[in-house]
């Protein structure tokens, strides 16, 4: 199984429409703004070394830039799942952060953009490298994503086999994640989140811009996602967010290449990556089809002959009357009533 080293890396993080520093703009608790503090200067970026060629995936589409900046000259545009062959790293445009003046924090990759052999570049927001642990192709098993609270810890599922495990910040003690299965509702590779699109009062302002690889999976806007502003620190052990499923940088990626529509989120209190089989579904019995009546058929009326009277004969002495003829019986008309 592969397993991020997030606590000790320089990764990144997520974010949702619910979720924002909470000590930005002096809203927060003191514990916060002491973690934010004490990562003010052991986050800063340092000058990324020149790389070895190496591989990377494109996660969303975009396109490559003349010079290390967004608004440098576009020189083609690569579709999300691409492979490209990086020559070497350099500082360059912090566009995820730009000019948002309110985040404590900031990652070495914010400023790293990747030289292609043409010499055109890359920011590293938008591609995951080899290194990084690209999903596997998909495979038969089905895909979804387990998270443990307790252990503020997630894993990718394929069945019944954890084949990746990421630390994650979840929601704090007044805006707690939800529990259950749910499924990913939702997809948006980049949003803006506010706190009151999502709802909350000036006490919990935030506004947060660029906010990738977001994954809904419950109404009131609980995702997983790329999570930047909070400390590499609290992932893995402390609650930090507004109900959200915070992340690292290459567990964001991973997931939105893992991930799908409709993929299972399987969220508990406790019990690690114990697998979570799908619902078997019940089948429902196809109804009898109802018997055909046969009707009986009618009875055929039996004509009843005519009686044709004896004659009685004629006495040579003493002449007596003829009696008068028996009439002809009449068939039944109506046959007998039976029911089919």
């Amino acid at each position: 199984m592969w397993r991020h080293q997030g606590r000790s890396g320089g990764a990144g993080q997520h974010v949702d429409d619910r979720i924002g520093y909470r000590s930005a703009r002096g809203h927060g608790d003191d514990h916060g703004d002491a973690i934010a503090q004490s990562h003010r200067d052991s986050d800063r970026p340092s000058d990324p070394a020149a790389v070895p060629p190496t591989s990377a995936t494109l996660v969303l589409p975009t396109a490559t830039r003349s010079a290390p900046s967004m608004s440098a000259r576009a020189v083609r545009q690569l579709p999300a799942g691409a492979t490209v062959d990086l020559v070497a790293a350099e500082r360059g445009d912090n566009w995820i952060i730009g000019e948002q003046d309110w985040v404590p924090v900031s990652h070495e990759w914010e400023r790293v953009w990747y030289r292609l052999s043409d010499g055109s570049y890359l920011y590293r927001l938008f591609v995951m490298l080899a290194g990084d642990g690209i999903p596997a192709a998909r495979a038969s098993a089905e895909r979804y994503v387990i998270v443990d609270l307790g252990a503020q810890t997630a894993w990718a599922m394929e069945g019944d086999r954890a084949v990746r495990e990421m630390h994650v910040t979840t929601g704090s003690a007044d805006f707690e994640t939800p529990t259950g299965a749910f499924a990913v509702q939702a997809r948006v590779p980049n949003e803006r989140m506010t706190s009151s699109s999502a709802g909350f009062d000036e006490s919990e302002f935030y506004d947060v811009q660029n906010v990738l690889f977001t994954q809904y999976f419950a109404a009131g806007g609980f995702a997983m996602h790329l999570n930047y502003w909070q400390p590499v620190g609290v992932f893995g052990l402390t609650p930090t967010s507004h109900g959200c499923i915070g992340l690292q940088l290459p567990d964001a990626q991973f997931l939105w290449l893992f991930g799908s529509s409709n993929m299972r989120v399987i969220i508990r209190e406790s019990g690690g990556p114990t697998p979570a089989p799908a619902p078997t579904p019940v089948a429902t019995p196809a109804p009898s089809p109802s018997p055909t009546a046969t009707p009986s058929p009618s009875p055929t009326a039996t004509r009843i002959p005519s009686v044709t009277p004896t004659p009685t004969p004629v006495a040579t002495t003493s002449p007596i009357p003829l009696p008068s003829a028996s009439p002809s019986a009449t068939p039944s008309a109506t046959p007998a009533s039976i029911t089919p």
